[in-house]
């Protein structure tokens, strides 16, 4: 009985997932969250129980230590603890759309945003997104290897940029 799960990801023997929040009457439930479980077990652990400043969650990088996520209704991505507390602001989105899909690797974070972008910021300190690729056709899947990030615009091409 989760509140509409969209994003999953793994790390450190967990499996992460991100409640994207549900509406009633087309009003925000402000009921998004992070759950957690490790590998082979049923028993969920909670990492945000509900991120009360906005709605429509999606977009989940994980580190080892830190989870971020894609905040829709606030454009914003915030960060929490791997072990829980209370979510922090990581960055505003530039162009004031959603998140549509974000990664994490050793040293940056990467997002796509609804408005039609690729940035990247520095996991230790986001004031100013990097705009990598600019003028995007609705992007939504995000990916990455050692060397690339990866991505899909709805006009149905997978993009690649180098590190």
């Amino acid at each position: 009985m989760q509140p509409n799960p969209t994003n999953v990801a793994i790390d450190g023997g967990k499996v992460y997932w991100l409640n994207s929040g549900t509406y009633k009457l087309d009003i925000p439930q402000k009921n998004g969250g992070i759950r957690k479980a490790p590998f082979g077990s049923n028993q969920m652990e909670t990492v945000v129980d509900a991120d009360s400043s906005g709605s429509d969650y999606i977009g989940l990088g994980v580190d080892g230590t830190t989870v971020f996520y894609g905040a829709g209704g606030a454009a914003e991505i915030h960060a929490v603890a791997t072990i829980g507390g209370a979510p922090t602001t990581f960055a505003k989105t530039l162009t004031k759309t959603p998140v549509t899909a974000l990664v994490v690797d050793a040293t940056n974070v990467y997002w796509v945003e609804n408005g039609g972008g690729v940035y990247r910021c520095s996991k230790s300190s986001c004031t100013t997104p990097k705009l990598l690729v600019p003028n995007q056709t609705l992007p939504t899947a995000l990916a990455q290897d050692a060397t690339s990030v990866y991505w899909a615009n709805s006009t149905g091409e997978i993009r690649r940029l180098a590190k």
